[in-house]
């Protein structure tokens, strides 16, 4: 009963507080008037600077100020189970996707939903739940009852989960956002660009991994067929189009064009130098640098000590300077979210310009459009906070009781569960932002709110179930 009222009081609270935050950035994206707080571009701006400084600042101080090498030496089975939790997710919105949509462009439309079921909120509603859990005596009892032990124990192994996390998504779920604006455009109500109007007067090439360092390839014109890449530039990601005319409907800039073939597949992405040039991305982006560093912070017990550990060391400012600058992290991330909200057009309004931009004016066209959101608010909510905590629970109580292989670790198995049951990262709906896709950022955003909504119930009632497993 204790960890039903602990899971219930704190996922209301966290959704609450969520809430709030959101309500200051909706009211933000709305005032004043003349001259918002947060409109588009400075949305833009702002997720910018949260993935290139507040990220990275967050990931160093988080692993370098929590992570021990004892921690390090058991992260296998974080590594493991984070990259389980991902693929298996990813392949759940996949086959919903195929199952639910017959239409190849409602399912191209469908895959910021189905990116955003494969990629849960690994660090700030676990990190809240966590803390309140390790006041219960029956869970810091592991710690001699020392609950600051028992967090902080926790703390190392959660950013050990989104370290795993950042790899998958910059080395797949961010250029994957970045592959097909088929939402942007039904959502504007622009038609799809075709190759031959795409020119180096409007269009500027980018990786998904450059556009987070903020570089950018030098321009060239769309060849091939249907949206196929320049072979000159195997991997590259057409985004940022931005045509120089004023009054431009607000797609242009998501991606010109980017899927060839029946269902959308890009065949530079699959290339040898592709996959070359974006794992090279990979380690040179700023979050994976930021994890290196924390990590080797970590590996160092005396160098942790000076950066987070001893008040009066000389390295103590540096590492309170890092800690300073992450810790917005969470907060931007919600506002930037909330700011999305006013990007989105309503369901009318989405079915009229969808009727300029040539998809159709009859009322069939908003009866399909009102369907499609439907489904997929549906699909993101039972997905992500249903289907895969389902599957998730099932192979871990499987594998934690018919074999040694997840060990004794308690809190270890706590966390993996907790997890498993999380709603999806709002860091999606920033990194839609970072592409120039802002339309689809704020449907995307009010997807969320829903989601949000029902975790609420569904986080409470997976916590109940996860201590009661492990405890």
């Amino acid at each position: 009963m204790d960890a039903i009222v602990t899971a219930l009081t704190t996922s209301v609270l966290g959704t609450v507080r969520l809430f709030v935050v959101l309500l200051a950035g909706f009211l933000a994206s709305k005032f004043p008037r003349n001259e918002p707080l947060l409109a588009k571009d400075t949305c833009r701006c702002i997720s910018r600077v949260c993935a290139l400084l507040f990220w990275p600042a967050l990931m160093t101080a988080g692993t370098g100020a929590t992570l021990t090498p004892g921690t390090l030496q058991d992260a296998w089975q974080l590594v493991v189970t984070g990259s389980f939790t991902i693929g298996f997710s990813g392949v759940v919105a996949w086959l919903v996707g195929r199952v639910s949509f017959r239409r190849p462009e409602d399912r191209r439309a469908f895959r910021p939903a189905a990116l955003a079921i494969a990629f849960p909120n690994s660090a700030g509603f676990p990190l809240l739940l966590v803390d309140a859990l390790c006041e219960q005596d029956y869970i810091n009892s592991d710690f001699d009852d020392d609950e600051v032990e028992c967090f902080t124990q926790a703390t190392g192994m959660i950013f050990i989960y989104v370290v795993v996390w950042q790899v998958w998504f910059y080395s797949w779920g961010f250029y994957a956002l970045g592959q097909d604006d088929e939402l942007e455009r039904k959502l504007a109500g622009e038609a799809a660009k075709s190759p031959s109007e795409a020119t180096t007067d409007d269009v500027e090439i980018s990786s998904p991994c450059e556009i987070a360092q903020g570089d950018a390839l030098p321009p060239r014109q769309a060849e091939g067929g249907s949206g196929r890449q320049s072979p000159t530039h195997d991997g590259a990601v057409v985004v940022g189009a931005s045509r120089r005319n004023e009054g431009v409907s607000g797609t242009s800039g998501t991606a010109a064009a980017s899927h060839a073939g029946k269902d959308g597949d890009d065949e530079g992405c699959c290339s040898w130098a592709g996959l070359r040039r974006r794992l090279w991305r990979l380690v040179v982006s700023p979050n994976m640098i930021a994890v290196a560093i924390g990590v080797t912070i970590a590996m160092i017990p005396a160098l942790q000590e000076q950066l987070f550990d001893n008040p009066r060391a000389v390295l103590r400012p540096l590492g309170a300077a890092v800690e300073t600058i992450g810790s917005p992290t969470v907060a931007v991330s919600t506002l930037v979210m909330a700011g999305s909200l006013v990007q989105v057009p309503t369901v009318g309004a989405a079915s009229a310009a969808a009727s300029q931009g040539g998809q159709g004016d009859d009322d069939g066209t908003l009866r399909r459009w009102r369907r499609f959101r439907i489904l997929v608010g549906f699909l993101h909510v039972v997905c992500r906070l249903i289907v895969v905590p389902a599957v998730g629970f099932t192979l871990f109580w499987v594998a934690r009781n018919q074999s040694s292989v997840m060990g004794e670790n308690r809190l270890m198995h706590l966390i993996l569960l907790i997890e498993l049951a999380m709603p999806s990262a709002a860091f999606v709906i920033v990194s839609l932002n970072q592409l120039r896709m802002p339309a689809t950022a704020g449907f995307m955003a009010r997807l969320y709110l829903w989601q949000y909504g029902a975790s609420m119930v569904t986080i409470t009632a997976w916590t109940a179930l996860a201590v009661h497993l492990v405890y």
